[in-house]
């Protein structure tokens, strides 16, 4: 090769250099801020997860745990809150919204707030035994604050590492029994769906270090039921990351659609517990440790209420009517009956009154990180949506698939449940055909009539379009 030649080449090569550079210096980088508080109270108070669990708490089996994780790229900020709870009211996440909105003059729909849906932590809302109030007001928002407060005085510049693991740890529960709210197995396999997918997520600072790790699943926390607090599978996620990355890294457990996912078994150990967390790391962290790290990180956040159907009368002479089924089914059982059946009515007619009974907003946050898009609910979402909503953007409607990507490049969408409230079930219209707990009895607990069949279908329908925008907003 000529001198003249490599003098040629070696100014290409430079003008390259230059090009990449100016091109990294007009994408702002991605700030990270990350940070957790205890959020365990002391035994005595009060459970939630199951309605006849009225026996307050007697031990804490492990720690529970508000956690935060803060994205910056640009003129876009986002504080997602995940905590180890069953779920919020929606009027105590605008609380919380509302709290660090105008501390931080962040808009207050950028604030997120989840729950990883443990049914083995103080009552912060009413599904059976009356909500904490003092707990939630004095003790948990206070503390969920601070967390806040911190994660955003850590933030720095991160890389990212993206990945995706399949994990089978999860089974659909509604074919392990009958229709009804238990009985023997269910022989119409043909409904079987499970969301396999593990998409993780590494936070990488400067040195090359892990600052935080996302990871999300579905799958029901419903291992213990005693009168012991705890975290239940998403904390032993949280452990196995630590162990994984080392103690100094925060752990951010999301749960996705897990309204018709159950965990392996009732009753668990603590070693088989932490044996599903480990499983479900271990399915998505060599990868993250391999894998390459992206400096300029494609991000997007929109959001978007929709409008989510009520399959509620507009009477109030059949609202009475109900609730005297309700007795009937429940008038044996003093507190269900003082907790449930006659507010239940009150809640009923007061929205009737008000002109609310027949609808539910959605509440929906949609955030693009990498090729993983999230998409949350404030459901007891069914896993399916996830497969609805790939097939609404592509057309592909494979067999092979459960989840099909959403886009050429391989882009994924997972939903997330219990965020921004939770409201109740949204199963399939599928089950709704099906019938059993969660299109039927479910939404007496949660003070509430069941979402319209079909609704989970339409949504998934109506989101479509702006899943599709958020991922053309990356940048």
């Amino acid at each position: 090769m000529s001198v003249s030649r490599q003098i040629f080449l070696t100014v290409l090569a430079l003008m390259g250099l230059i090009a990449q550079t100016a091109i990294a210096a007009d994408s702002p980088p991605l700030r990270v801020g990350a940070a957790s508080e205890n959020i365990t109270p002391e035994p005595g108070v009060r459970l939630c997860g199951y309605g006849m669990r009225y026996a307050p708490s007697t031990g804490v089996r492990s720690n529970i745990f508000a956690r935060v994780l803060t994205l910056q790229k640009g003129n876009e900020q986002v504080v997602w809150i995940v905590c180890d709870l069953l779920c919020l009211d929606w009027k105590d996440a605008q609380l919380i919204q509302t709290k660090v909105a105008s501390k931080h003059g962040i808009a207050a729909n950028r604030i997120i707030v989840s729950a990883t849906h443990t049914h083995s932590a103080p009552a912060t809302v009413t599904l059976g035994p009356p909500k904490e109030e003092g707990y939630v007001y004095d003790f948990l928002i206070p503390r969920i604050c601070k967390a806040v407060d911190k994660a955003l005085a850590s933030t720095e510049v991160c890389t990212v590492v993206q990945t995706q693991g399949i994990c089978r740890v999860a089974h659909d529960r509604r074919n392990d029994r009958a229709v009804g709210d238990g009985g023997a197995p269910n022989p119409d396999k043909k409904f079987a769906f499970i969301d396999e997918r593990v998409p993780a997520i590494g936070f990488k600072r400067a040195d090359g270090s892990f600052k935080s790790i996302l990871i999300q699943y579905a799958m029901h926390p419903t291992s213990w039921g005693d009168t012991n607090m705890g975290a239940e599978w998403p904390g032993a996620v949280a452990v196995a990351i630590k162990r994984t990355f080392g103690k100094e890294v925060e752990p951010f457990v999301l749960q996705g659609g897990a309204g018709n996912l159950g965990s392996p078994k009732r009753q668990a150990n603590p070693e088989e517990l932490q044996s599903w967390g480990d499983e479900i790391v271990a399915s998505v962290g060599e990868k993250l440790k391999a894998g390459k790290a992206l400096a300029d990180v494609p991000f997007a956040f929109t959001y978007e209420s929709l409008s989510i159907a009520v399959a509620a009368p507009q009477d109030a002479e059949t609202i009475k009517a109900d609730a005297a089924k309700w007795k009937k089914t429940y008038g044996k059982y003093p507190n269900t009956m003082r907790d449930m059946v006659g507010p239940w009515e009150q809640i009923q007619l007061a929205k009737l009154k008000a002109g609310t009974i027949g609808s539910v907003p959605s509440n929906t946050a949609l955030i693009a990180i990498g090729s993983h898009l999230f998409v949350t609910t404030p459901f007891e979402t069914f896993a399916q949506l996830n497969r609805e909503i790939a097939i609404a953007l592509t057309g592909s409607n494979s067999a092979k698939v459960a989840v099909p990507s959403i886009s050429s490049s391989g882009d994924e969408v997972h939903v997330i449940g219990y965020t921004n409230g939770c409201w109740n079930y949204f199963p399939t219209l599928q089950a709704h055909e099906q019938g059993g707990y969660e299109p039927g009895s479910a939404a007496f607990w949660y003070r509430t009539y069941p979402c319209a069949p079909g609704s989970l279908e339409k949504f998934a329908k109506e989101i479509a379009p702006q899943v599709k925008q958020t991922l053309a907003l990356r940048k």
